[in-house]
């Protein structure tokens, strides 16, 4: 950057913005530039592309209303997935084809659940999407087109993260642990739903002369409060 045989290139700038923070990623495929735009702490975000095929394209403002948090997920051509909270305090998962960008032409594939939505990538051309469930861990597959495939049979109550991958990546990794796990490395197979353990500490610790089980007490005021007890078998 900045040599002195050439020059950097200006791709985007709001001067009439010095609070706005901007973020780049390239699309898998290549095909388009993604800027985030944020401002302070607020989650909430703007989005805007670029089309890289064509020199000199402008760049698009798509999403400027700064009504919500908007998360690139990936693209099917000029159809983006994004993870959003917008009319979903828990977040969902929407399709917006760049061509037709109207509202009313978005499509909602995963919608909000009981569950809150923490992450989500595409992998085995399927999304895998990482929820907070009663204080645990809970990864669903879905298909491109939101239908449910499969819940991820994770090693137990516990915290799971990962699950990283390219497109048409079939396998992948996430950690786990819990009250009674240190973290472990898990090779994930996405076309079977099988784990494996494939990296493990060593530790002085027989986790099996454990159990972990979770219970639910109700409050005075009737909120249901998950536990999680943890004794010798």
């Amino acid at each position: 950057l900045g040599t002195e045989q050439s020059a950097d290139e200006l791709i985007y700038e709001r001067k009439d913005q010095p609070d706005w923070g901007f973020g780049g990623d390239v699309t898998e495929d290549g095909h388009y530039l993604i800027i985030t735009a944020s401002q302070g702490t607020d989650q909430k975000n703007r989005v805007l592309y670029q089309d890289l095929t064509q020199p000199g394209a402008p760049v698009v403002e798509l999403l400027m209303d700064f009504d919500a948090s908007y998360n690139f997920i990936g693209n099917d051509g000029t159809t983006f997935w994004f993870k959003t909270d917008l009319n979903a305090p828990r977040s969902r998962v929407i399709a917006i084809d760049v061509t037709k960008p109207e509202r009313a032409n978005w499509q909602e594939l995963i919608p909000q659940s009981a569950d809150t939505l923490g992450g989500v990538g595409v992998l085995n051309n399927q999304f895998i999407a990482s929820y907070l469930h009663d204080a645990h861990s809970m990864v669903k597959v879905f298909n491109l087109d939101g239908s449910f495939v499969r819940e991820v049979a994770l090693p137990g109550l516990g915290t799971a993260g990962g699950f990283g991958g390219k497109r048409t990546d079939t396998e992948s990794f996430y950690s786990f642990t819990s009250f009674t796990t240190p973290g472990t490395i898990y090779r994930y197979d996405a076309t079977t739903g099988a784990s494996v353990v494939f990296r493990a500490p060593k530790v002085d610790f027989d986790s099996n002369a454990y159990e972990t089980k979770q219970v639910f007490y109700h409050s005075k005021d009737g909120t249901r409060v998950p536990m999680f007890l943890v004794y010798k078998k």
